[in-house]
């Protein structure tokens, strides 16, 4: 398996959905961000925003670090706006990016890649229950 450090633009369209995103009415942070609220990140805050990008940053290059036996710097501005959002669906798949990238050493027995791991479930399950197939379901 190979690793690297992810565009900025990929963190900064995570937080920018988690912050100024919305699922059925609802803020993405009310539900979506509470794996990070219980490890102390205020998602109304975009000072704590910023500070949840560069921490998963930060755990990107302790990832890329444990594979290739390197020490990157965490050097990295986030982008959190209104603009970055992006769809679930595109931030599904930027969780998958960023997660997968993170899967090295004991990265993945971190208590910030189960938040992600978690934010990246919550979004399945809201994409899934958006679709018409699932809401013309029976429930049984």
């Amino acid at each position: 398996m190979s690793a690297y450090i992810c565009e900025g633009a990929t963190i900064d369209a995570i937080i920018s959905t988690l912050h100024h995103g919305r699922s059925r009415g609802e803020p993405c942070r009310t539900y979506g961000g509470q794996p990070f609220t219980k490890l102390g990140y205020d998602l109304t805050q975009e000072l704590d925003c910023k500070r949840l990008a560069f921490d998963l940053h930060r755990l990107n290059c302790l990832a890329v670090d444990a594979r290739y036996s390197e020490t990157n710097e965490a050097n990295y501005s986030p982008r959190i706006a209104p603009g970055n959002a992006r769809s679930l669906i595109a931030t599904y798949k930027s969780c998958q990016c960023l997660r997968y990238q993170c899967s090295e050493g004991d990265v993945p027995k971190m208590p910030l890649y189960q938040a992600l791991e978690d934010f990246k479930s919550w979004l399945a399950e809201e994409i899934t229950e958006s679709l018409p197939e699932y809401q013309a379901a029976r429930w049984a």
